[in-house]
């Protein structure tokens, strides 16, 4: 496109219109002809360049030797493509073990980003001392070696390049190199693009890795892809040859990989930016975490927060913050006024766990994890009197010892003495939380998962339930097995808090396989809640129900390792069997253990019942691991390995939550 001409109105709609068209992120190689009519050159052309050397995306190419007005004629067709760095074509990496060198390289990177500004990739491995340190900038690409440099020297280097009001900073997948940057960095990163979010804004894919966007926009591939797999490969230092040229070459991959991002964003780059430095805050924020959220307007899947929440925020399930019902006044009338009198405190009644009232003794609450005595002094211990005015308000209990209140979720349940006198009460406090299992939205979107809470008491699995039960009959047919009247609450209406979801109450624990068959044959489900499966009967019964295609949620106690071990129930994710193998095999799986050949090997059983465990610990009521892959995670205990696992952090930010994975 050629800038220079006669005609001063032309030159500004000209300029006008390509600024316009560079707005868009479009992009052009622009030639001006030095020596259009002996030299001339209008006040307009030179305002004109002005205002377009001020634009980031445009490349001026100035022409060796003269370009005759009237000379043949040469394709001046712009590339829509800007030059790029390429792993084949630039300069091999200079590495930097020194001060001097580091000085020296980053006075080469900060020139360029004075004079010309534009793009620095970077990325990172290992941690200090053993801390290395990639970047690329035009054609320069430094690796540096922290071991034998200040990191505070590396950090006011970094600093100060990162920190220049023309540079911006290009990154992949950021939380990697988070920790590392929040070590660097003093202060904020300005410009900041991760390309995995632009490539996220293409795809809706939270997770696509550096192969997999070269590919996304047809770059060429890395040439050691399996350091990308493999990242620690780069923490063993001092690198060796073709350690360094895999590391150049990912920095030189996303510093090629500019120019596509550029265009494939278009008018939303400022946005991108945005989001961009959103995710470096949580990442840093999160110690390297992800931090994500479900988009319910597009199949529950899940992505990344600083997307929807940039993009569409009005998207984010779960977006309005939780709502805790526990209407505790009930279960404290029911106490002696001297006993309720300390729970009524605000500060208490919230934390509330358990009240335990055991005769002749001193009454005391679980609050927050630690024993509150309600008493002010050691005289004052429950009497029968006292346990007796509860029993009967309760109604007396059933055969697994509990009872509950008329529409309400606490529990009451009783200690006898040999005589079958009751001796003790404990009582339960019920909550509600709408809005709780908005951290597996994804997982209760998918039709065919069924899922299974594990955890010792009080560690907040039938809570959960009661809000995954109220979600899946807003959809489906949910019938509620409900072994105790806990999941919705005693009496014959159940509590508000499952919605449309309908509850069978089970007469007698021995009765509750029966009753999960018989909701199957007679109400024809599409899901069946159980509360608690703790038989090998009901094991059995969750297994015929499944085979009949209803999608099975429950609770038990425990979690995987320890399920495994209880033979009854272990069959809830597959069972196990002892099998006897060959030589070869034998040698084989016991290749890389320490001690003898096993011939005599365990094995699973079976399919399990349930697709995904959620493992829940008591005191990390934010906190869940999931464990997406039942089958896998059984296989590999059997094997005596670890398995892998996803730890859910729900966030301060509505809807949101941080994944990470763990191996347990």
């Amino acid at each position: 496109m050629v800038l220079e001409t006669c005609d001063d109105n032309l030159v500004k709609a000209l300029t006008e219109h390509m600024m316009t068209i560079l707005a868009k992120r479009k992009r052009f190689w622009l030639t001006r002809l030095s020596d259009v009519r002996a030299g001339y050159s209008s006040a307009a052309v030179a305002e004109a360049v002005q205002q377009l050397k001020k634009n980031r995306l445009v490349t001026f190419h100035e022409p060796s030797g003269s370009e005759p007005y009237f000379a043949k004629a040469k394709l001046l067709t712009p590339s829509r493509i800007l030059p790029s760095c390429e792993p084949s074509t630039c300069q091999s990496p200079s590495v930097v073990t020194t001060s001097f060198q580091l000085a020296s390289a980053f006075s080469v990177l900060e020139g360029n980003g004075v004079s010309m500004g534009g793009f620095v990739a970077i990325d990172a491995h290992g941690a200090d001392p053993d801390l290395l340190v990639q970047l690329a900038m035009g054609a320069h690409v430094y690796l540096v070696d922290c071991r034998k440099i200040s990191l505070d020297k590396v950090s006011r280097h970094m600093t100060k390049l990162l920190q220049l009001p023309g540079v911006t900073t290009v990154a992949y997948d950021v939380h990697r190199i988070a920790p590392v940057l929040s070590e660097l960095l003093k202060g904020p990163c300005h410009n900041i693009v991760d390309l995995q979010l632009a490539v996220e804004l293409s795809t809706s894919k939270y997770d696509v890795g550096v192969v997999g966007m070269l590919a996304h926009w047809g770059r060429p591939a890395h040439p050691l892809p399996r350091y990308l797999v493999k990242s620690n490969m780069l923490e063993q230092l001092p690198l060796r040859d073709e350690a360094r040229i895999a590391a150049a070459a990912t920095v030189s991959c996303l510093l090629g990989a500019v120019p596509f991002a550029v265009d494939d964003v278009g008018d939303d780059w400022e946005k991108l930016v945005e989001a961009s430095q959103m995710r470096l805050r949580n990442a840093m924020a999160s110690n390297g975490a992800r931090t994500l959220c479900v988009d319910k307007e597009d199949g529950n899947i899940l992505v990344s927060f600083e997307y929807l929440a940039t993009w569409s925020p009005s998207s984010i399930a779960g977006s309005t913050p939780l709502v805790v019902h526990e209407d505790l006044d009930t279960i404290l009338g029911l106490l002696p006024d001297d006993l309720a009198e300390p729970l009524r405190d605000d500060a208490v009644k919230c934390r509330l766990q358990d009240i335990v009232l055991d005769l002749g003794r001193q009454p005391w609450a679980w609050v927050g994890g630690a024993r509150f005595f309600l008493a002010g002094n050691d005289e004052r211990t429950v009497t029968q009197e006292n346990l007796d005015e509860i029993t009967e308000a309760v109604g007396g209990f059933g055969s697994d010892d509990r009872a509950g209140l008329e529409r309400q979720l606490h529990r009451v349940s009783a200690v006898r003495n040999r005589l079958g006198e009751i001796m003790g009460l404990t009582i339960r406090a019920g909550r509600y939380i709408e809005g709780n299992a908005s951290m597996i939205a994804d997982i209760l979107a998918a039709k065919n998962k069924s899922v299974l809470f594990l955890g010792e008491p009080g560690c907040g699995k039938t809570t959960i339930v009661r809000e995954v039960s109220r979600q899946l009959a807003a959809k489906y047919n949910v019938c509620i097995v409900d072994t105790s009247n806990e999941i919705a609450g005693d009496g014959n209406i159940p509590h508000p808090c499952v919605g449309l979801a309908r509850r069978m109450m089970v007469p007698s624990l021995d009765k509750q396989a029966a009753v999960m068959v018989k909701v199957v044959q007679n109400h024809t489900p599409e899901v069946m809640v159980i509360d608690e499966i703790g038989r090998a009967n009901e094991v059995e019964a969750a297994r015929t129900c499944k085979q009949r295609g209803v999608r099975i949620v429950a609770s038990a106690h425990g979690d995987l390792r320890k399920l495994l071990k209880n033979k009854p129930l272990s069959g809830l994710v597959g069972g196990t069997l002892s099998v006897t193998v060959g030589d070869a095999l034998a040698k084989e799986k016991s290749r890389g253990k320490s001690g003898p050949i096993r011939k005599q090997q365990t094995q699973r059983a079976g399919e399990p019942i349930f697709e995904v465990v959620v493992e829940l610990r008591r005191g990390e009521y934010t906190t869940w691991r999931l464990v997406m892959d039942a089958a896998a995670a059984v296989d590999a205990i059997l094997e005596g390995q670890m398995y892998e696992a996803q730890v859910r952090t729900r966030t301060e930010k509505a809807g949101a939550f941080t994944l990470s994975l763990e191996q347990m």
